[in-house]
């Protein structure tokens, strides 16, 4: 239909009370919420994707795969799984009121998702780095965002702070600090110099052992100094002394 045609018809039916004209504050408020929900949603992905960047580096949960078998339950737990879902929700959200904007044709929606993807995981990766996370972590808003846990059932990670007939005392980032025993049969992939200051991850069970009247930790695997980069100033009053007394863990 010729465009002469098109406008005629507009304005008959305006003027015939078919169509109405909204008013002007309608389409500026309407960008307003339109601008604030796109640039909301990108922010969220970049926080959320910074999140992931800095819970990549201080778990490592890849590392736990070169463990063996036992090493598969660990990373299930320490990779952020959570984190990625929200951080795609947000790309999907941003990505889709982008398109709404005049300036995003459909014929260039693929390179407009892969522009967006990109920014937003190197702006994450940039943020993290800069240390963006441990100047807020201890913010009592966001502090519930940083609820991390270096220690599980079967696994943990932390620093080599003292060694024993047996093994070690371990400090975890957060200040726990438990007894590891190693044998023959602990797999180290990575070496067995547990030296003291050494950063280490592990796998293996809790035991009761009577003759001590307490527990201890039996490493199956042990990972030397591989992806785990948490920052020793990262929780405050951890990992900046010798220990005086062991706390065993359950």
């Amino acid at each position: 239909m010729p465009t002469t045609k098109v406008k005629e018809e507009i304005t008959s039916k305006i003027k015939s009370g078919e169509l109405t004209m909204k008013p002007k504050w309608y389409f500026v408020v309407g960008t307003a919420l339109l601008f604030q929900g796109t640039l909301g949603a990108i922010l969220l992905g970049i926080f959320v994707s910074n999140l992931c960047f800095y819970h990549l580096r201080n778990y490592g949960p890849f590392g736990y795969l070169f463990l063996g078998r036992e090493g598969f339950s660990p990373f299930l737990e320490t990779f952020p799984w959570k984190l990625l879902i929200v951080a795609g929700l947000s790309l999907i959200v941003g990505y889709k009121l982008l398109k709404k904007y005049e300036f995003s044709y459909s014929k260039h929606s693929v390179y407009l998702f892969l522009i967006l993807m990109a920014s937003i995981l190197i702006a994450g990766l940039l943020t993290d780095l800069a240390g963006f996370n441990e100047r807020v972590r201890h913010n009592r808003f966001l502090n519930p965002v940083y609820s991390e846990r270096f220690l599980g059932h079967d696994w943990m990670m932390g620093e080599i702070r003292q060694k024993t007939n047996d093994g070690f005392i371990l400090e975890t980032p957060q200040g726990d600090l438990v007894q590891i025993k190693v044998n023959k049969q602990t797999v180290s992939p990575h070496g067995n110099q547990f030296d003291e200051g050494r950063r280490v991850r592990l796998v293996g069970a809790f035991y009761k052992d009577a003759s001590r009247s307490g527990d201890f930790f039996e490493a199956k695997a042990a990972g030397l100094d591989e992806g785990m980069r948490w920052r020793r100033y990262q929780v405050k009053g951890a990992m900046t002394h010798k220990p005086q007394r062991l706390l065993l863990v359950k």
